[in-house]
């Protein structure tokens, strides 16, 4: 096409038809001169052969567009016989092993020059057809391949060693252009069996010889498995008895060293004790052979009984049983033999029975017994590795027990996971062979043995792992843990178990290990034996050579750690760097995972390694996961295992310090002082999220007036965040917040936000049992003046009161910074024998500020006649102080501290003098004053007034406030503003002018209504969405409210208000 003009228009003329063939559309009969562009993408036009024999073909052709005409072209046509034909071949393994299907396996010749597709017919029965890599743990099998996957070897049979089949076949046939196939052939697959396994001793019993002088060895005695040996296959190689012979008992006078599993069970073995032997104990040690692995040595322990006769009870071993399930008392733990009695004649009564199973007989419940019937069922809910049962029993004969014989004994009952048989273990732990190339390594994790559902029956002990046997042909260990044990539970969060192929043999090996409980760690009886098989797999490529393969790498938690050509690097002499593959065999159990060009990928190139493209990732696994992960590559078939070890991120919170402000601002920038976390990761990635938001007050972006309620350290760092107030009555606020880091590690805590006082409090020092003026520069509220500053008495004081009234029983809860200017604030100290600190609490309010609280430190000395009448035994109590207002006023005076120590008698004779004197004075100038008073009165308003609406309140503040110095003004009239220009020159000429700055971009605004004023006054959630940070001139007290700065000038109707 020509890019411009549309398919269908694009048409094509055909000049000269094919000679041997002929074209048409969607299989039409008839021939096609003309079709178009859009008929070709479409896939409508067709070539139809007429020849029966092969050749060449051609059909010219003209194209023709709306914009030009091109042309002629001719067109080849290639015809070719159409037929497939394949042969197969049989294949010979190993159980449990692998073959590669090469093309002498499955042969295939085809006319087609595209690939050719075998199908699987009929699948095999004893194991899988797969495609490069597998692991039993989720093996994917596929039903058909290509023939270049069959040219390339890169399909393989997998043996199923349970399926325990010594042949197996399955059905392929190979098709060409998806509808030309041949007939199904089968390929046989012959499968050898190998001696894997080691023999297991089961039961290794002390043997008890009575006075016959021979006992029978049984299998309740010596026992053993092996599961893939027979038992008459199954040898003991035993040493000289110390106290007789052990013989056949067909042969009992031959003494023989060795006998197999089978001649025990079928109790054809017995001992038999010297003619010249003392009474004692001996045994022998042996060996146990399958031919070819051996075990031991062990001993075996025999007892000499030299009990009466009429000591009937022969056999008394413990039962060994698994949990939930039954078992058989059989005759070789339980037996008793009475003269002259049959088997049915001898009664067994239960005194005691087991308490955590049952007693059945012919599955009904009993307490009684004969030799004949010795069975029990034993189901009880265990959660405990091993639990330890017995019953007691006394022997009769016929149901008579009043012999002498009819002494009680105890038949004692083990029931442990450790006695699970082959059947049980795999309802428990599940398990799957480890596959590993020949000088590789890889990595054993809970898909190779799971024993999630033993350990949920065992939930109350702690489960270990322990390296019973190591391997043959290879190396194996726990990261970091050179004693080789482990707790499932760690184990089950992937701690790394890596297995390294020593490259001399390429026959399998195994792993094996002991899971038992940590309280019973030193009962070698109480472990469980896992074997875990390894198949090592042939080395495909000998050519290729890995020249570099780091064993371990770090990668921060939740960071990436980047793979190059440095530290990981293949060649190959044939083979560009391209097409040598790294294939993710196993991914990481902890979040490592491999990422090339920022995507999540499980297969790259050495020549992506060279460009810098490939990174290990790790995403943060939940917490308690194992300190590393393990990545396993297949790199052409050649296994190798990457330690990633996992630095954790740090967090924690350095700095949180309450957050202060200076009252008269309504905002203040968070700052690393007042939040602080730690974290080695990015600091940009350390968030903070409000999940308690502060009730006074939100949180704002600076940077475009935007509320926020999440934030990282970063904007911390760099001052991006701030606080402010919206609820101007209050002079604190708190939140709540969650710090979290890449590694999701949280931290929970609350932050205080405090208004800090202007006003600059200073130690008072008292005596007891006095009153002492607070003076100003006590309580300075210099930097207040103008702004009507004011003293809430937030809580009680404790040894005192303070009061503006000396002949006043009443405390004062609220007093003004004129009082205390005017020395009216007095300090009543009570009586108190030892030195003490009162923290007086005051709440500092004044006009267009919120209010703030301080403490006024007052220390209270001991006077020398504490105990006259004021001891510490009767000052009074905060709420005794509350009530004084009730006191009568005999006990009023009684508590009244006095101002001077002389003598008491003295005192009020004077006192009652001057006060006559001073009432007689006050009433004669009284009088004059007030005549006075009443011409002066008017003309002091005028000029009061006059002064208020000139003046300025005198706020201290050191820095210019973004928020704070936004004022709302009114302009009443030409006279007062041209009292404004006046005063504006004033300023200027002392250099005091304010820059005009604003928390917001310069907008306009406008004011608030007064009905939503007073609903943002009231309504938390109102005040908290208020259009406009500038709050001056809220109070919350009792008092009348002060009056704001843009009301201290008068506001006429029709006045004009603008922001300055």
């Amino acid at each position: 096409g020509d890019a411009v003009t549309p398919s269908g228009q694009l048409v094509y003329s055909v000049t000269r038809q094919p000679l041997t063939g002929h074209l048409v559309l969607d299989g039409g009969a008839s021939y096609v001169s003309t079709f178009t562009q859009f008929d070709v993408d479409s896939g409508r036009l067709q070539y139809l052969h007429t020849s029966k024999s092969p050749g060449r073909d051609s059909f010219t052709l003209n194209i023709k567009s709306p914009h030009a005409s091109k042309g002629p072209y001719t067109v080849y046509v290639d015809v070719y016989e159409h037929h497939v034909a394949m042969n197969t071949s049989s294949l010979h393994l190993v159980a449990g092993g692998s073959a590669v299907l090469a093309p002498n396996i499955i042969g295939v010749t085809s006319s087609d020059r595209g690939d050719y597709i075998v199908k699987v017919v009929a699948p095999p029965r004893a194991g899988w057809l797969v495609k490069d890599g597998w692991t039993l743990a989720n093996i994917q099998p596929i039903d058909s391949f290509a023939g270049s996957d069959l040219r390339e070897r890169r399909i393989v049979y997998v043996s199923d060693k349970s399926a325990n089949l010594a042949r197996d076949v399955f059905q392929v046939m190979a098709c060409i252009s998806g509808e030309t196939c041949t007939n199904p052939e089968p390929v046989e697959v012959t499968i050898s069996q190998q001696n894997k396994q080691s023999p297991l001793i089961l039961r290794n019993e002390v043997l008890r010889v009575m006075s016959t002088n021979f006992a029978v060895i049984t299998n309740s005695h010596l026992g053993t498995e092996d599961t893939d040996t027979p038992p008459y296959q199954v040898f003991f190689l035993i040493s000289k008895p110390s106290n007789g012979h052990v013989a056949r008992v067909i042969e009992p006078d031959k003494a023989i060293y060795n006998f197999s599993q089978k001649e025990i069970d079928d109790s054809a073995i017995a001992f038999y004790r010297g003619s010249n032997s003392s009474v004692g104990s001996g045994g022998f040690s042996f060996l146990i052979s399958d031919g070819v692995h051996q075990l031991g040595p062990e001993w075996f322990t025999i007892e000499a009984w030299d009990g009466q006769i009429n000591v009937a009870l022969e056999a008394n071993s413990r039962l060994l049983c698994a949990p939930d399930t039954n078992a058989v008392i059989s005759i070789d733990l339980l037996r008793a033999n009475l003269p002259n009695a049959a088997a049915p004649e001898i009664v067994f009564a239960v005194h005691k029975a087991p308490r955590y199973g049952k007693l059945t007989v012919s599955g009904v419940e009993s307490h009684r017994f004969t030799q004949h019937d010795v069975t029990t069922q034993h189901r009880p809910p265990q959660n405990e590795w091993t639990r330890r049962d017995s019953f007691t029993f006394t022997i009769g004969l016929n149901g008579t027990f009043n012999q002498p014989n009819g002494d009680e004994h105890r038949f004692r009952i083990t029931s442990t996971y450790a006695a699970l048989t082959p059947d049980q273990l795999q309802r428990l732990v599940s398990t799957q062979s480890l596959y590993v190339s020949r000088g590789g390594s890889t990595a054993l994790n809970q898909s190779h043995i799971n024993a999630g559902a033993l350990t949920k029956k065992v939930a109350k002990e702690v489960i270990l792992m322990e390296i019973a046997k190591e391997p043959r042909h290879g190396d194996a260990a726990w990261l970091d843990l050179p004693k080789g044990i482990l707790t499932w539970s760690d184990f089950a969060r992937g701690w790394p178990f890596i297995y390294r192929h020593s490259g001399e043999s390429d026959r399998d090996d195994e792993l094996v290990f002991y899971i038992y409980p940590a309280s019973e760690s030193t009962r070698s009886a109480s472990r469980l034996r896992i074997q875990i098989p390894i198949r090592i797999l042939p080395i495909r490529d000998h050519a290729l050579e890995v020249s570099l393969f780091p064993r371990s790498i770090a990668c921060i938690s939740g960071g990436a750690a980047p793979l190059d050509q440095t530290s990981f690097f293949a060649t190959h002499p044939s083979v560009p760097p391209q097409s040598i593959i790294y294939h993710v065999v196993q991914n990481g159990r902890n979040g490592a995972k491999i990422r090339v060009s920022h995507r999540n990928r499980e297969k790259f190139s050495q020549e992506e390694l060279n460009q810098g493209l490939v990174s290990v990732v790790h995403t943060p696994a939940p917490a308690g996961s194992a300190p590393a992960d393990v990545i396993v590559f297949s790199i052409d078939g050649l296994y190798k295992t990457l330690i990633v070890k996992i630095r954790p991120l740090d967090l924690a919170l350095e700095n949180h310090t309450t957050i202060h402000y200076q009252q008269g601002k309504t905002y203040v920038v968070l700052s690393r002082s007042h939040l602080g976390a730690f974290s080695n990761g990015d600091r940009a990635k350390i968030s903070y999220k409000i999940v308690l938001p502060p009730e006074n007050g939100t949180f704002y972006w600076v940077a475009g007036e935007k509320e926020t309620k999440e934030f990282s350290q970063d904007d911390v760092d760099n001052g991006r965040v701030l606080y402010a107030q919206l609820n101007m009555h209050s002079y604190k606020d708190s939140f709540e917040f969650v710090v979290a880091n890449e590694g999701r590690d949280t931290v929970r805590n609350r932050s205080e936000i405090v208004v800090k006082s202007m006003v600059v409090a200073q130690p008072v020092i008292v005596e007891a049992n006095t009153t002492t003026p607070i003076t100003s520069s006590q309580l300075n509220a210099s930097a207040l003046e103008g702004a009507t500053p004011r003293f809430l008495v937030a809580s009680p004081p404790r040894y005192g009161r303070i009061t503006l009234d000396l002949g006043s029983s009443h405390s004062a809860l609220f007093f003004t910074y004129n009082d205390i200017t005017k020395g009216k604030v007095l300090y009543q100290a009570f009586g108190n024998s030892d030195e003490v600190t009162e923290n007086l609490e005051l709440e500092v309010r004044a006009d267009s500020v919120q209010p703030a609280r301080l403490i006024l430190p007052i220390t209270i000395l001991p006077s020398d006649d504490t105990g006259n009448g004021h001891s510490s035994k009767e000052k009074m109590e905060p709420d005794e102080h509350l009530q004084g207002e009730k006191h009568d006023e005999e006990a009023f005076l009684k508590n009244f501290p006095r101002l001077v120590k002389p003598d008491y008698l003295l005192h009020i004779s004077l006192l009652g003098v001057i006060v006559s004197i001073a009432i007689m004075i006050m009433i004669c100038r009284f009088r004059a004053a007030s005549r006075k008073k009443k011409k002066l009165k008017s003309t002091k308003l005028d000029e009061a007034g006059e002064q208020a609406r000139l003046a300025t309140p005198r706020l201290s503040m050191d820095k210019p406030d973004l928020l704070g110095t936004t004022v709302f003004a009114t302009i009443k009239s030409a006279e007062t503003g041209k009292m404004l220009e006046a005063h504006k020159r004033e300023l200027e000429q002392r250099n005091v002018r304010t820059p005009l700055k604003s928390f917001e971009s310069p907008k306009m605004r406008g004011s608030l209504p007064l009905s939503a004023q007073r609903l943002a006054q009231d309504s938390p959630r109102a005040r908290r969405h208020a259009p406009s940070l500038d709050y001056a001139g809220l109070s919350g007290d009792s008092t009348p409210p002060a009056m704001p700065l843009y009301q201290q000038l008068s506001r006429p109707a029709g006045e004009t208000q603008h922001w300055v």
